[in-house]
């Protein structure tokens, strides 16, 4: 965890410089970032989500010094081309970012900075866009996207009536931290973050050229560190689903943390610098060593379930398991629910089972599970995540224990 951690602490630091966070406060908050409950915990999970959280903030920073380098600028349009087949979401996450700093250049007539990064974009979307049609065909992959955006449609959203605004909020902005204690101290110490930035008004990227002072919006940093994180917040309460909220919450992670560093260390420069009590330097030592006590905060919180993680297999990967190595394809037949699709997949049909269909959660289907009418098979297996009762039920489970708990709400 502390190695790759370190690379994702490397891109986060230099984005929060570039954002105008000085050096002690970026550095601080690439540290909390890297220790927060959701990144320690999940950030390693085999998700496109911790790949797409790291070519957006790259992404991000790359775009805002194309607000100075024509070289930075043309590799951030690459990087989001091709960063959206990776996982889409990453539009509302760097390409806002992108956009406006494209419309800062169209304003100052750069015109083949932001031809060629039209271009580029473009060229990185059909990289993955025409592999992809080619694979799956024209017909069928317009049939998934469908599918796939009714099922969100109806499920995900806030649209949907699945969850309420309420609800989404809790999910989003508490339980993403593991604790609502936790949860408390990093939302107030970014509110003040957020006074702190304002009251300062500290410019984003200072050494900025006197080109750039013309342009629609190059110098507040609490500008430019809000379009680069409101709107993938935004995009993910109201549109993904609070079930896997620990997931979805890595994009804006980084905003939060940007900001408690801001609030703890600004906070203080502020108020000794009103006091006349101390110096400057004692303010910025005094806010770093509050910050870190926060961060071994997250660490002594994270551990025992990141532990766990790391200990045991999956609980329903060891069902799978154990499954199969029980199959009989000749004369067995396997029901699997929704949840645990990807499972059946992997571990039968990957592997020649055919034997196998998905369980739908119907009430004559459970009868004849456990008093079958017509038994063509020796023997029915049924892998969900919500057995039925009646049959008889082999469950598989995490370990009990301190890991286990602080799991629960990840």
């Amino acid at each position: 965890i502390l190695l790759l951690s370190s690379f994702l602490w490397l891109f986060l630091n230099l984005l929060y410089r570039e954002l105008g966070l000085d050096r002690s406060t970026a550095i601080v908050g690439a540290v909390l970032c890297c220790l927060a409950p959701a990144i320690v915990v999940w950030s390693n999970a085999g998700r496109s989500d911790s790949p797409a959280l790291v070519t957006g903030l790259t992404g991000i920073w790359l775009a805002l010094r194309g607000r100075r380098s024509e070289r930075a600028l043309l590799g951030a349009a690459l990087l989001c081309g091709l960063g959206a087949g990776i996982r889409v979401t990453i539009v509302p996450f760097a390409g806002i970012v992108l956009s406006l700093v494209l419309l800062n250049r169209l304003y100052q007539r750069h015109w083949r900075a932001v031809i060629g990064s039209l271009f580029l974009v473009a060229g990185g979307v059909l990289l993955w866009y025409l592999p992809l049609v080619q694979a799956t065909g024209w017909d069928e992959y317009q049939q998934i996207l469908r599918t796939q955006s009714a099922f969100i449609a109806t499920h995900d959203t806030i649209w949907s009536g699945q969850w309420t605004l309420a609800e989404r909020l809790s999910a989003f902005l508490v339980r993403v931290w593991g604790e609502w204690r936790i949860a408390v101290v990093v939302n107030i110490s970014a509110a003040l973050g957020v006074v702190a930035l304002i009251r300062v008004r500290r410019p984003s990227a200072p050494a900025e050229p006197a080109r750039c002072q013309s342009a629609l919006f190059c110098q507040s940093a609490f500008f430019w560190i809000s379009a680069s994180f409101v709107p993938v917040l935004v995009f993910t309460i109201l549109v993904n689903s609070p079930t896997a909220a620990i997931v979805y919450s890595l994009p804006y992670i980084p905003l939060f943390t940007g900001l408690a560093a801001t609030g703890i260390i600004g906070t203080l420069r502020l108020l000794f610098r009103a006091s006349r009590q101390a110096p400057r330097p004692f303010a910025t030592v005094a806010g770093v060593g509050l910050a870190m006590v926060l961060a071994i905060v997250f660490i002594l919180w994270s551990l025992p379930a990141a532990r766990l993680l790391r200990r045991e297999v999956s609980p329903p990967a060891r069902a799978a398991e154990h499954l199969r190595r029980r199959f009989d394809p000749a004369q067995d037949k396997l029901y699997y629910d929704e949840l645990l699709t990807q499972h059946a997949i992997y571990y039968f049909r990957a592997a020649g089972r055919s034997e196998i269909e998905q369980f739908l959660p119907d009430e004559e289907l459970s009868r004849n599970l456990i008093y079958p009418e017509n038994r063509d098979f020796r023997r029915i297996y049924l892998l969900s995540t919500a057995p039925i009762p009646g049959l008889i039920n082999q469950r598989f489970g995490w370990s009990a224990g301190t890991g286990l708990e602080r799991l629960k709400p990840l």
